[in-house]
């Protein structure tokens, strides 16, 4: 039997070599659609930095450095929707593209329900058809009914609040019927930045509330004398250390 020797060098390269080879049998491949928005961003940032392959589904061109490849199109344009998941087979859907804003949509209901319902249906049915099982969705916690006590899971949903909660619910009875391995996450505002500052709000115009108290820090008022001011700060500070963007993307 003929021996091989093979100086440090050499050796090295060949580990490298090696090396390489198993890491690229062993990435795994995200589609995130809404991958150009807020939350998305983050998530995108985690995921290559835990070596992930990461395919970005937006109507919008990221403003991040985090993706491998960016499809523009529309979450209700089925076809679309079908050839990106044919052509990247993903290991895991985060599903995030969807309207968020509550106001908007009590005058556009109709849109909210087939950007945020129709467009996780055509995620759903198209994954069905692949044969792809692992779909991650953001919902909102303004589908539980209003009540003056802290929120837990088994709460009372509803889905007349508003169009937008009603579309975020129908979308979750959509994905919790369709047989397909899911996680739904349900929060309110999110807020702040990455820990090295690389991402942050992405929200065009801002509408949330924290992020526009961040933005007129002297000169923002809180109207009313049946409360408690001082604790109403107090409660926005915990919600931002809470609804922090990046402890909901990690």
């Amino acid at each position: 039997m003929a021996t091989l020797s093979l100086g440090k060098q050499e050796s090295y390269t060949r580990l490298k070599l090696d090396l390489e080879s198993l890491y690229s049998l062993k990435m795994k491949t995200a589609l995130v659609t809404g991958g150009s928005g807020y939350l998305g961003s983050h998530v995108c940032k985690l995921l290559k930095a835990n070596h992930w392959k990461v395919i970005v589904f937006d109507k919008r061109e990221p403003k991040h450095e985090f993706a491998d490849m960016y499809v523009q199109d529309d979450i209700r344009n089925h076809f679309a929707v079908f050839d990106t998941l044919d052509r990247f087979r993903p290991d895991v859907v985060f599903h995030f593209a969807g309207r968020i804003e509550i106001d908007a949509s009590f005058k556009e209901a109709s849109e909210f329900y087939g950007v945020n319902a129709g467009g996780t249906y055509n995620v759903l049915d198209s994954m069905r058809h692949l044969g792809l099982n692992n779909i991650i969705y953001s919902s909102t916690a303004g589908i539980y009914e209003p009540k003056n006590q802290p929120i837990i899971e088994c709460d009372s949903k509803n889905w007349d609040n508003n169009p937008y909660a009603g579309s975020k619910l129908a979308a979750e009875h959509g994905i919790q019927h369709s047989g397909i391995h899911h996680v739904i996450f349900r929060y309110f505002n999110l807020a702040g930045a990455d820990v090295e500052n690389d991402i942050g709000e992405s929200h065009e115009p801002e509408t949330h509330l924290i992020p526009k108290i961040y933005q007129n820090l002297n000169n923002f008022k809180i109207y009313g004398s049946d409360y408690n001011t001082s604790a109403i700060l107090n409660q926005l500070i915990l919600l931002v250390r809470s609804f922090n963007v990046e402890s909901i993307a990690r």
